[in-house]
């Protein structure tokens, strides 16, 4: 998984959301039923942008892990090293 470039996938997506709220806002609703769909159409931004913010928290948690284990993976080498050279 490659952190950097699906943080700019998730960004992208999350200027998408951004620009498409406003859009849809300025809208008149002219019946119900377009009322109704921007209704529905906002919080299906509202829930992806959650979603987004959820996804960006993952990645920063895994990222923070994969450093954390390689750290400890080098550590082990290192020991194994020091056990081979009876240090």
């Amino acid at each position: 998984m490659d952190p950097q470039a699906t943080t700019i996938s998730l960004r992208h997506g999350i200027h998408l959301v951004e620009s498409a709220m406003p859009m849809a806002s300025s809208f008149m609703p002219t019946s119900d039923e377009t009322a109704s769909i921007f209704s529905e159409l906002a919080k299906v931004a509202i829930e992806e942008r959650l979603l987004l913010d959820e996804c960006f928290e993952h990645i920063r948690v895994i990222s923070t892990l994969e450093v954390e284990e390689r750290s400890l993976r080098c550590n082990l080498i290192e020991m194994t090293l020091y056990e081979a050279q009876g240090l």
